[in-house]
C-alpha cells in the first residue's frame, strides 16, 4: 500500500509542544554558570539534601561546542541539499558513501556479535555442550530405564502362566501381607 508522509495531527504535536517548554527550561533550573538570581547547580545542591544523591557532572565546553557544531553543520547541509537545492544530494551521497556504509552496518558490531559471540561462543560452545549432555547423559539414563523395564518385563513374563487361580492366590497373599504389616507396626 502507498504511504503518504505528512505532518502529524495536532493531537500529537500539541502535547509535545507543551512538554518542550519545561524541557527547555530544565536546563536553566540547574545552570552550569552563576546566573545572578539563579546560583550555579542550585537544583543539584537542593536534591542532595533529600533521600536522593544527585551529582552534577563537570561541564565540558569542548564536547558541547563540537556536538553543537556537528548538529548545526547537519542542519545547514540538509538545508543546502533539500531546502534550496544548490548541492546535489547524489554528489554528497557519493562523497559520504564510506561513512554511510559504516553507519548503515552499525560499525559492524552486529556482524561481529553474531559471528563471534553468538556463533562461536554460544552455538559452538554452550549449545554443543548442552547437546552432548542431553544426548549422552539424559538420553543414556532414559535408555537405561528402558532396558531395565524390558529385562524386568521378560523376568515377570516367565512367572505369568495364564492360570487365574494362581493370580488370585498371589493377590490374596499380597493383601494378607499388607494387613499383617499394617497391624504389626500400628
Amino acid at each position: 500500500a502507498a504511504v503518504h508522509l505528512g505532518e502529524p495531527p495536532g493531537t500529537k504535536v500539541w502535547p509535545l509542544a507543551i512538554l518542550a517548554v519545561p524541557a527547555g527550561l530544565a536546563g536553566f533550573a540547574n545552570p552550569i554558570v552563576d546566573l545572578g538570581i539563579v546560583p550555579i547547580h542550585w537544583l543539584s545542591d537542593f536534591l542532595n539534601h533529600g533521600p536522593v544523591n544527585v551529582e552534577a557532572e563537570k561541564f565540558d565546553m569542548t564536547v558541547a561546542g563540537l556536538s553543537t557544531g556537528v548538529a548545526v553543520a547537519g542542519v545547514l547541509l540538509a538545508f543546502v541539499m533539500y531546502g534550496r537545492p544548490r548541492v546535489s544530494s547524489d554528489r554528497v551521497g557519493k562523497l559520504l558513501r564510506p561513512a554511510h556504509v559504516l553507519l548503515s552496518q552499525k560499525y559492524y558490531f552486529d556482524g561481529a556479535y553474531e559471528r563471534y559471540l553468538v556463533g562461536s561462543a554460544f552455538y559452538d560452545g554452550v549449545a554443543k555442550s548442552l547437546d552432548w549432555l542431553d544426548k549422552t547423559i539424559v538420553d543414556g539414563f532414559v535408555r537405561l530405564v528402558d532396558r531395565l523395564a524390558k529385562s524386568g518385563g521378560r523376568a515377570v513374563a516367565q512367572v505369568h502362566s495364564g492360570q487365574l487361580q494362581g493370580y488370585g492366590i498371589a493377590v490374596s497373599v499380597g493383601v494378607l501381607v499388607i494387613f499383617g504389616v499394617y497391624f504389626l507396626f500400628r
